[in-house]
């Protein structure tokens, strides 16, 4: 599996539901999007789970009707293989099968040679199974990606991971988890109950 590929910028970026709403809690979500300097794609799949989604999904939604106006996402929509792929994905025992976003962002990415950007341990263990090729990244890949520290600082960074932990609960991979603790700090982390409980302090 190829994690975390944002160092190759001319593969886009596919993010899923639960990426859209950590980018609009972390609070830095527009300068984090112009910082990736690529395409970001949201599939329409995923705007059909935000409109599902009560008040915290039409607040997504405006968010993402903002950025794409300022030119910073696409909306995109499955197409032939993409669709395929995408039935397939949803379909099965419940062990093997994935959300529709998560199943839309894995197979648009496929398609487009792009980066699926997927914070569900689970969508993250069958897209390594099932595509080994396919370059995966998180939600806290994009908020700490080097060009945003640089241009942000770090506080700012851990500020962005903050909101997204606190306001909407973001899901963070293993491999992820030591760099965000270092971040926060004791205090911040103890309070992000997300977060494995044994890197919470007590």
């Amino acid at each position: 599996m190829a994690n975390c590929s944002l160092s190759n910028s001319a593969r886009p970026l596919v993010i899923d539901t639960s990426v859209t709403i950590n980018l609009t809690a972390c609070g830095l979500g527009s300068r984090l999007l112009l910082s990736l300097d690529r395409p970001i794609l949201v599939v329409r799949t995923v705007i059909g789970e935000l409109e599902d989604g009560g008040e915290r999904g039409q607040i997504v939604l405006t968010a993402l009707d903002q950025w794409r106006r300022d030119r910073l996402i696409d909306i995109v929509d499955l197409q032939g293989e993409g669709c395929d792929l995408f039935e397939d994905l949803i379909s099965g025992g419940t062990i093997d099968t994935l959300d529709d976003g998560e199943a839309a962002t894995i197979a648009h990415a496929r398609q487009v040679s792009g980066v699926a950007v997927i914070d569900d341990g689970k969508a993250n263990r069958i897209a390594a199974q099932r595509f080994p090729e396919l370059p995966l990244a998180s939600t806290v890949d994009l908020i700490s990606n080097e060009r945003a520290i640089a241009d942000l600082g770090q506080d700012a960074i851990a500020d962005a991971l903050f909101g997204a932990l606190v306001g909407a609960r973001m899901r963070v991979l293993p491999r992820n988890i030591s760099m965000v603790v270092q971040l926060l700090g004791p205090r911040r982390t103890a309070q992000c109950h997300s977060l494995p409980r044994f890197v919470r302090p007590l």
